[in-house]
């Protein structure tokens, strides 16, 4: 079944109006739920996706371009970040074993702490480059 673009924005208008509704119904009706006020939340922005669906970029200089291919992702991006999951991954079980041996060091919460911590913005910052340059 074919439609013309004015039906097709028609039609995601009043799929995000529905799921808008729904999503702040469920927001307010599950007001001491976090879990589930947390799920409204999604359906509200997921609403806000259904409106506007994502478009690709269009290139009106070559600095645009320029600012793209920087932002590309190498392959050395993924290898310092398999690493830095490699010593979380150690870092956790340093401090696993010094939980069975009745965290007698402090340490190993802190080398978690800090290796987690790197791992994530590092993590982020990645994927933000690489929804960026996907679209």
């Amino acid at each position: 079944m074919k439609f013309s673009e004015g039906r097709k924005r028609t039609l995601r208008r009043a799929t995000a109006i529905v799921l808008m509704v729904v999503g702040v119904g469920a927001f307010i009706y599950f007001y001491d739920n976090n879990l589930d006020r947390s799920f409204a939340l999604l359906i509200v922005m997921f609403a806000a996706l259904v409106v506007n669906p994502r478009q690709k970029p269009m290139f009106f200089s070559p600095r645009a371009r320029e600012r793209q291919q920087a932002l590309a992702i190498r392959p050395w991006h993924w290898i310092v970040g398999c690493v830095l999951t490699g010593a979380a991954i150690a870092a956790f079980l340093w401090l696993d074993y010094d939980a069975m041996t009745g965290y007698k060091e402090v340490i190993p919460v802190y080398a978690f702490a800090a290796s987690g911590f790197i791992c994530v913005i590092w993590w982020a910052g990645l994927f933000a480059r690489w929804t960026s340059v996907r679209s």
